[in-house]
């Protein structure tokens, strides 16, 4: 409605401009007629002219104001009109955008679908080689296995036959107490790092596998005795000055003889190695006597034995025979209670009966 009105407005200006074009024409006219008159008309002219132009100045003005309203309401209306035109357009961006977003989270959830679809594959597809993977890891498996097990069975083989060749080993004669007493000389050495000790006799020679046999006869249980490097003993040989040419010689006599600390040294070592020990107290043993001692050693011991075992027994019979006393004493005391107990009885009879044989003796 503002914008018709202010059409009407401006239609109503331009016919008042067109009255305003006719009045001036009018008046032109009638200037030129003046300008025929005489001069006396010529004040009248420009009282006119100073009219119209006044009358000219109020009409423009007015039209200026006439303009001005419909213009200020054309403004308002435009204004109003932009005001409607934004809220249209944001209504319909908004509109657009609610589509959108619908659209967009249409997309967002097919797009996540085929996410889960194209992972879930994925998922198969790893699954699936797996399954490949550890099928060919199965074979390699077995295939492995079946290799480790022909490489065991062979040093299996390998190990019997070392067994077989070590049975027949001097080696082999050790006896099991013998060998652990070897093997905890050999801990005890290495844990307190004492030197000198170069182990038993079978492990510090080499021979034909052909002699075994003889060397395990000749040496006997010598061949598993400690070499002790030890300043107790000496070799006695070592301490004599002779000519080379006397060394077989000497051998013979002293080869066979060492010179020990103390008697107990020589004892032992004798004992042990089958050697002739002396002592620097001029004090001799060899084999045969170590063998003589123990001989008389084990005949006393033997004796010994046979006293324990027959004061044993004594003690055994003198505990048997105490137990018979005790036994004994027991049931004499159930014997003695009980037959205090029947003497009792019969005194009780006694008294009952004794009025009665009164009375029969008066009878």
């Amino acid at each position: 409605m503002p914008l018709a009105e202010g059409e009407t407005s401006i239609v109503d200006a331009a016919d008042a401009r067109a009255k305003v074009s006719e009045t001036s024409a009018k008046k032109y006219n009638d200037v030129l007629d003046a300008h025929e008159k005489p001069k006396d008309l010529e004040n009248t002219l420009k009282d006119e002219m100073k009219e119209l132009q006044n009358f000219n100045k109020e009409k423009e003005e007015d039209v200026a104001r006439q303009l001005e309203i419909p213009e200020k309401e054309s403004q308002d209306s435009t204004a109003e009109l932009g005001k409607i035109i934004s809220l249209h357009e944001e209504q319909v961006k908004k509109e657009k955008d609610k589509t959108l977003s619908s659209a967009q989270l249409g997309l967002a959830f097919a797009f996540q679908k085929l996410l889960v679809k194209a992972k879930e594959q994925k998922l198969l597809d790893e699954i699936d080689r797996l399954k490949e993977e550890l099928h060919d890891c199965d074979e390699n498996t077995k295939t492995s296995l079946w290799g480790k097990e022909n490489e065991l069975t062979a040093e299996m083989h390998k190990l019997g036959a070392e067994v077989e060749k070590t049975e027949k080993s001097p080696d082999h004669a050790i006896h099991g107490d013998v060998r652990r007493g070897l093997n905890s000389v050999r801990k005890i050495c290495r844990q307190y790092n004492i030197s000198g000790v170069h182990g038993p006799i079978i492990e510090l020679l080499n021979c034909d596998e052909k002699f075994f046999t003889a060397v395990e006869v000749t040496a006997g249980n010598r061949f598993h005795a400690l070499h002790i490097q030890s300043s107790d003993v000496i070799p006695l040989l070592k301490k004599l000055n002779f000519k080379p040419d006397y060394t077989r010689a000497f051998s013979q006599v002293f080869a066979r003889t060492v010179i020990c600390k103390n008697l107990d040294v020589a004892s032992r070592v004798a004992r042990t190695d089958g050697v002739d020990c002396t002592t620097l107290e001029k004090v001799r043993f060899n084999l045969q006597d170590i063998l003589s001692i123990d001989q008389k050693i084990n005949e006393l011991v033997a004796e010994q034995q046979k006293i324990d075992a027959k004061r044993a027994h004594d003690k055994s019979e003198m505990d048997q025979l105490k137990q018979d006393i005790a036994n004994a004493n027991k049931q004499k005391l159930l014997i003695s209670k009980s037959l205090t107990k029947k003497e009792k009885s019969v005194g009780d009879v006694q008294n009952e009966i004794e009025p009665d044989c009164n009375e029969w003796a008066l009878i």
